[in-house]
Formats: structure tokens, sequence, C-alpha cells
């Protein structure tokens, strides 16, 4: 069998075994080894300095010893792989100014991150240095490692050594892409970061830029620039400075642009001018638009006051929104306008001027005429007042003037003067029918003309309604007296004027005569009249513009003699044989005068037997005729007339006729019928 043993003591080592045994066959004999036990090397490290500045450098010492006192160690190495990551980092400097006192191969190339040693031998007691000049790269504390090893006496020992790489200092300038600016315009700001030598290395992280003092923005650093690009600040003197915070590295540092970042007002395009309706008419709202720009490299949006003009005369302002400002106006004149805008700036933006391409052109705006009549339909000789309203059409406003032509037909009636645009026109002269009536409105400086018709066309005219009154210059009159019937005839309320025509006098259903109107005014003269009451009228029979009519009765009263006849008889019934009594009181109910016969007849058999009168004579015996002479006015007589019935008669009727030597104003009581029975008695002897 065998067994690993490990040397603890330097030089020849003699090892003897006890005697072999076994139960069978008894004791044997010892065995004896020699090894010769040898000290592995030793190997120290060091740094020439603790502490080293980024990217400085200093020396890096490998010491190699030979414990042993008498035995000579052979394929001594090593290998220092520096540290190449965080927390800090050390390459081989250039020069690395390698050197050593140990036999075999250093190896320590320029720029890498290793050192060794290869093939080298000590003899006893014996020692050896290898040296090389190292750089920190990334800064940060280290403990870096090496061992050594060999080939005679295994395992060896391990050596730490701690180096801090410390932050390098760094410089930070600052430029600007525009100087001068002006206000909107980008500027971009520029800081670069360099480390301050022995530094080696890019700075990274990040810049803050300040405007005064007050941070604007940050830029990282890429390569060590960082940029930040503004198009804020405000028109004046800037005091740019940056301030660059460090990072694992690198510490901070502080920047300013020398000379401060002049911003000035930036300069603005010619506004823009455009009209929202061109050509517009005179009323018309028009919007004017101003649109400012800044002009390149500047940038923004300007604001402020923009003042637009109409010539040299200022007609409004408008302040800018967006860059925009508007003005609206309704009162622009008929004709061409030049428009023109001044803007005046701001704090950032120089003014400018512009103008209306072309010129604003307002046209007349367009009329609508409309007519109404206050009375319609209307009664001959009625006042009608036509109203004519001139409104202006959209987009037109505007109050019309002028002069508005009232027409019927193609015949012109008067004309009217617009207020507030409304004319009127007064007449009373149209004749009944049916009327065309237009309104011409002959249009102003500002208004084109137009024609309007009646809202209700046509404008209808009645017939005006009459009225008639007949009055007598002669009532009561006297038979065979001329009389003379005037007719008066006029126009009914609302009508008005004076009718023309025939009035047709009448007595009941008889016509008298005509009469032709004058002045409204009709006569008719007449003596024809019988004695008595008439009942006269005039009637109107029209005439282009009124209606007939009919005046009320006139009741004319012709006076004349009128003698009034009334018979009575005794007894009743009558006797054959027997005396009958017929009186007739014949009346002169006036008021003349006249000379009176009477006559009186029997139907029926009978004989006369006596005759008497109060008043003149009688004579015959069937019939009687009486001579009653001349009756005053409310003078009688009674003429008595006895007569006897004859057998066989059953019915005797006298007659009275009473005959004037004038008109009887009422022959109609000249007359009286009485009838009387006869009854039949037997004869006594």
């Amino acid at each position: 069998f065998s067994v690993n043993v490990n040397g603890i003591t330097e030089g020849p080592q003699n090892n003897t075994t006890s005697a072999v045994t076994c139960n069978e066959a008894g004791g044997g004999e010892t065995a004896s080894a020699t090894v010769t036990v040898g000290l592995a090397p030793t190997i120290t490290k060091s740094f020439g300095a603790g502490t080293i500045p980024l990217g400085g450098t200093t020396s890096l010492t490998f010491n190699i010893s030979n414990p042993n006192s008498d035995i000579t160690l052979s394929g001594i190495a090593f290998t220092d792989n520096l540290p190449t990551a965080a927390p800090a980092t050390l390459i081989v400097a250039t020069p690395g100014s390698l050197s050593s006192t140990c036999s075999g191969t250093a190896t320590a190339a320029d720029g890498s991150s290793s050192v060794s040693l290869s093939g080298a031998s000590l003899v006893a007691g014996a020692s050896c240095t290898v040296m090389v000049t190292v750089q920190g790269t990334l800064a940060g504390t280290v403990a870096n490692n090496v061992t050594v090893t060999d080939t005679t006496a295994g395992t060896c020992n391990t050596s730490t050594a701690v180096i801090t790489v410390a932050k390098g200092n760094t410089t930070t300038t600052v430029t600007s892409s525009q100087y001068p600016s002006v206000f909107g315009q980008p500027v971009t700001f520029t800081a670069t970061v360099t480390g301050v030598p022995p530094a080696v290395g890019t700075p990274t992280g990040t810049v803050t830029f300040l405007d005064g003092g007050n941070p604007i923005g940050t830029g990282t650093l890429s390569g060590g620039v960082a940029t930040f690009t503004t198009s804020a600040l405000a028109v004046g003197s800037h005091m740019i400075t940056t301030n660059y915070g460090g990072d694992a590295n690198f510490n901070g540092s502080t920047g300013l642009l020398t000379g401060n970042q002049v911003v000035n007002k930036a300069n603005t395009t010619t506004p823009t001018v455009t009209s929202s309706v061109n050509p517009s008419v005179f009323g018309q709202f028009v919007t004017f638009t101003a649109t400012v720009t800044a002009s390149a490299p500047g940038a923004g949006t300007p604001t402020g006051i923009v003042l637009f003009k109409d010539g040299v005369t200022t007609i409004g302002s408008g302040p800018l929104s967006g860059g925009v400002a508007t003005f609206s106006t309704s009162t622009l004149s008929v004709g061409s306008h030049t428009i023109t805008t001044t803007y005046g700036g701001d704090a950032n933006f120089n003014g400018s001027n512009g103008s209306l391409t072309g010129n604003q052109v307002v046209n007349k705006a367009s009329t609508i005429a409309v007519l109404s009549s206050n009375n319609n339909p209307s009664t001959f000789g009625q006042s009608v007042t036509f109203t004519a309203t001139v409104a202006v059409a959209s987009p037109g406003s505007g109050t019309a003037t002028g002069t508005v032509t009232f027409k019927d037909g193609a015949s012109t009636l008067g004309t009217g003067t617009l207020s507030g645009g409304v004319a009127t026109f007064t007449t009373s002269a149209l004749a009944a029918g049916n009327h065309t009536i237009t309104g011409v409105y002959g249009g102003d400086a500002n208004f084109t003309g137009t024609t309007g018709s009646l809202d209700t066309n046509p404008q209808i005219v009645n017939q005006s309604g009459t009225t008639t009154v007949v009055v007598s210059n002669n009532n009561p009159s006297i038979f065979g007296q001329s009389v003379t019937f005037t007719a008066t005839v006029t126009a009914v309320p609302p009508g008005a004027g004076t009718p023309t025509g025939t009035v047709t006098f009448k007595d009941g259903a008889s016509t008298l005569g005509p009469g032709t109107l004058s002045g409204g005014v009709a006569t008719f003269t007449t003596s024809a009249l019988t004695a008595g009451s008439h009942s006269i009228t005039a009637v109107y029979g029209g005439d282009v513009n009124f209606i007939t009519s009919t005046s009320p009765v006139l009741t004319q009263v012709v006076q004349g003699t009128d003698v009034s006849v009334t018979l009575t008889h005794l007894p009743d019934p009558a006797n054959i044989g027997r005396k009958l009594t017929f009186s007739a009181v014949v009346q002169n109910n006036g008021p003349d005068t006249a000379n009176v016969t009477f006559t009186e007849t029997f139907v029926g058999a009978s004989y006369v037997v006596s005759t008497n009168t109060t008043l003149g004579t009688c004579s015959g015996t069937g019939p009687i005729s009486c001579n009653l002479g001349s009756m005053t006015n409310g003078q009688s007589a009674t003429v008595t007339v006895v007569i006897t019935p004859l057998p066989l008669i059953r019915t005797i009727t006298a007659t009275g006729l009473a005959t004037l030597d004038v008109t009887d104003s009422n022959p109609a009581n000249n007359t009286a019928i009485n009838t009387v029975r006869v009854r039949f008695r037997p004869f006594h002897f």
C-alpha cells in the first residue's frame, strides 16, 4: 500500500518502519527510507506608493527568496494579473521599465495587465527581484494577489498588496454655436470636459448648464462632450456656466462661456394680411387677419398689438394671439381701400409692416323693398298709406337712404323719402278697382336700387257707399203749386269724394223724373202732384266709384179741397111698402172752398117720396141731383131722401157722389155707398 506524507522540517529525513509480524510466522524485519524535505520559495509584492492619481504611475516590486539552507530551488515562476475591473484597474505603464535580478524570463509588456516570471532558480538562502512600472486607469482601491510556484519544493505562498487610484481632476470649457443669437434661434452650448494630466480616460456623467446661476438644462457626456440646445433665451446678455458633477474616476469642474451669450431681438417677416371676404359689400362684416412670424433664424411667437390702417387712417387694432391678430369692421365705405398693418414689436421681436394684396374692394350692397298698405281693401276716397321698407340684403347691412317712387301700374303716384329705411306715401285718389302698386327705390351711394311690390297685391279699392237725402222746398204744398225736390248724395265714411251720375226721383213706385248730380246735388221740379200725401224718394244710380243708395221716404203733402160723403139709412132692415130714409152728409174738409154738386142714385125697385137738403137745392125723382153751391172749409150739407121700396125687392143700394169744381185732394171719399136689406111684410087692409 502507499500513503502521502508531508515534509515539515527542512533537510534529509530518514524513516524506519517497525518489524513486520504475522501470527503464523512470527516476527520479521524492519524497513528504512530517506527523503530530503525542501521549503517552497517565498514572494512578497509591494507598490512604490500606496495612492496614485488616476493616470499616475508607481513601481510594483516582486521579491522572491529561497528559504532553504542547503537546497537549490528551480522552476520558480509567478504570474501577477493586474486588476482590470472596478473598483480600480492597473496596467503596465508605457514604458513599463521592467527590470529583473532573477534568472529565467521576466515578462511585462507595455500597456498589458500581466507581469510574469518563469524558469528561475535560486540557490539556498538566495533572493532576486522583479520590478515594473504600473499606471492607474480606473479610480478606486484594490488588493492585488500574486502566488509563486516552483518545481522543487511544492506549495508556495501568496502575497497581497493594496493600492488606491485617486480620481482625476477635470477642466471644462464652454462654447456657443451662435454668438450673438436672436430671440427664438436655437443655440447649442457645448461643454468639453477633459482630465487634468496625468489623468487618463474620458470623463462621463452629466453636465448642468446654467444661465446666471439658474439651471436651464443638462447634457450627458459622450466622448467627454455634452451639449444642450435651447431657443428659450430671452433678449439680453446671459452668463452661461456649466457644472460637471464628476463620475467614478473624475472629479467635477465648472466652466464659463467667455463673453456671455448675447440674444438680440428677432426680426419679423412682413405680416401676411388677408381679408375674410374680398370684394365685400357695404355694411358687410370684413375680418382682416394679420399673421406675424419670426424671421429665420429667429423663432417663437410674436406678441403685442397690430394696427390696421385704411390708407393713412387707423381703423382699429388687434392683439396677437398665436402670432395672429384680427380686426373686424362693417363701416368701410363703397370703393377701393388700401389696407396696411403695422406691428410695433415686443420685448423679443422687432416690428414690421404688411399690406393686403390687391386692396379691399367694397361694392354697393343689394336691397330688398317690401310694400305694405295700411288699408287693403279700401274704399274709394278713403286715405291709404303705402309703406315701403327698404332692407339691406345679407351680407350687407346699414340703413338705406334716398327716395322711393310709388307707382300704380306704370303711373307714378308720388314719392317718399326714406327715414330709417322706411318711406311712406298717402293717397285718397285711387279709383275703385284693382291697383298694382310698386315701390321703386333708386339707390344711394352705398346701396343699389330695387323694386318692391305690395305684399298683398293688388290694392283693392271698393266703391264707396253713399247716403242719399231728399228734401222739398215747399212742404206742404198746394195742389198745382211747383215743388222742387233736392237730393244730396254723400259718401259714407270711410269713403270720401263727390258722387256723380243721376238721381231718379220717385213718388212711391212711380218715377217723377231724373236729376243730374252736380257737386253731389241733384234737383227735380214738378207741379203735377195731386193733392194729398206723396211718398217721395230719391234713388241714386251710382257711378264708377260710388254704389247706389235710396233716400229715406219724404212725405210730401199737397193741399187741395177735400170733400167727403157719408151715407146712412133708417130703418134697418127696411120693409116693403114702408118709408126708407137715406141721409147723406157732404162735408168740405178744406182747405179750399169748392162748388159742390151732389148726386144720389138707387139700385132696387123703389120710388122717391121726398127730397130735402140743408144747403142748395135738389131735384129729380131718381137719380136725385143737388146743387149745393159754394162750400167753404168746414161747411157741410145734409141731403135727406125718403123712398118707398116696391114689392119683390130684397135690397136697395144708394150711391152718393160729390162732384167738385176743383181737384179733390182725396177723391176716394167723394163717394159713399149704402145697401139696405128689404124684408117682405104682408099687406094689411
